[in-house]
């Protein structure tokens, strides 16, 4: 559903025969909806390609409701006619959406995962269809079809051959979002500086050349705002503090 099939093929398939609940047996808790996992999958993959309003029908009720919200938003960001303000209010509201509920928007459960004791690896799967390792040997009853090989390995050169960390970890299309609105604002802005700072630090141990972009925004075009000085005066952003969490507006 993720690597092998194209956004058309699983929709059709989504559409004729996974839109009801198919329950999966569970030994303790709530069991699992299946066909819910798929859905949801698929409407992942339909943000990701920019198609959200196609999305909707297939994500969970919160995520339908975030997806909602953010199209809405895009719509005021992209409206020139309003003022910047306005407009950068609304790219923040949608970086604030990725960071809290992107994972349940854009996320790809393959690729490069963060570990803060061993750093950025990557996984197994999928390239192990194609390429067995010890883990995951050849299994001759379940080989890849030569059409799911060439499938595979398309999909590896388009999204994992130079990875992008983006569809892993929605801090950093919160970033993207982020600069988005800071470049619609005026120099010294003190909101500017403040989320610039605020998703910097999100970004600082994760991926620090990554926050380095908003760091040198924040440390030219908001150098006289009190996190720009910090940030000119200690090549960096401020640490966070342990015991506070909070957020700009």
């Amino acid at each position: 559903a993720e690597c092998v099939l194209s956004i058309e093929e699983l929709k059709a398939q989504v559409d004729k025969e996974l839109m009801s609940t198919r329950l999966a047996e569970k030994s303790w808790g709530e069991p699992d909806d299946l066909n819910a996992s798929i859905r949801q999958l698929l409407g992942r993959r339909l943000c990701r390609a920019g198609r959200w309003t196609e999305a909707l029908p297939y994500l969970g009720p919160g995520a339908r409701r975030e997806a909602i919200r953010h199209i809405h938003l895009m719509q005021v960001a992209a409206d020139k006619s309003l003022p910047n303000r306005q407009r950068a209010d609304a790219y923040w509201k949608s970086a604030r959406i990725m960071l809290d509920a992107g994972y349940s928007l854009i996320y790809c459960p393959f690729g490069e995962s963060y570990s803060s004791s061993s750093g950025w690896s990557m996984g197994e799967w999928p390239l192990c269809r194609i390429k067995p390792t010890h883990e995951h040997p050849w299994q001759p009853l379940s080989a890849a079809s030569e059409d799911e090989r060439r499938r595979v390995r398309e999909w590896w050169e388009a999204n994992l051959a130079e990875p992008y960390r983006g569809h892993r970890v929605p801090k950093y299309e919160a970033l993207r979002l982020t600069l988005l609105a800071v470049s619609l604002l005026p120099d010294n802005d003190l909101a500017g500086a403040e989320i610039l700072h605020y998703v910097g630090q999100s970004m600082m141990y994760l991926d620090p050349p990554a926050a380095n972009a908003a760091y040198k925004v924040l440390a030219t075009r908001f150098k006289d705002t009190p996190e720009g000085k910090y940030a000119v005066e200690h090549r960096w952003f401020r640490r966070p503090r342990p015991d506070v969490e909070s957020a700009p507006y």
